[in-house]
């Protein structure tokens, strides 16, 4: 069984900080005061038993995954849409998105409409 480890107060302090090997300053909130010292022997912890957890399934080998983040991966499948707001035009190329911006020529529609435009669209007819 886990025997229960607790220090006093514990539930008012924020800060934590280790001096050294021997000492840990807690504080409510960071940087504020001098805190108090606290010796990691006087706070009585008890080291936890074994367990008895057993292993079935080891963990595998952590593989990193490229992710590419704010910009997008160059595939055939691309997708460029219009920048302005409101514009509903998506394009195969940037070039042909760049084009568009350029003409000012912009399709300004709702791309979803609120429930409550629906329920009064539906009212006055």
């Amino acid at each position: 069984m886990v025997k229960d480890n607790k220090i006093p107060g514990i539930s008012l302090l924020n800060n934590f900080q280790s001096t050294d090997k021997s000492r840990i300053r807690v504080r409510r909130a960071y940087d504020i005061g001098p805190g108090c010292l606290l010796k990691y022997c006087d706070l009585q912890v008890t080291p936890q038993s074994d367990t008895n957890l057993k292993v079935i399934v080891p963990f595998g080998e952590l593989t990193k995954e490229k992710v590419i983040v704010g910009g997008s991966s160059k595939t055939s499948a691309d997708i460029y849409s219009c920048q302005e707001r409101g514009c509903v035009l998506t394009f195969r190329s940037q070039q042909e998105a760049d084009a568009h911006m350029d003409t000012g020529k912009h399709k300004n529609e709702l791309e979803s409409e609120s429930l409550y435009d629906t329920i009064c669209k539906k009212w006055a007819t």
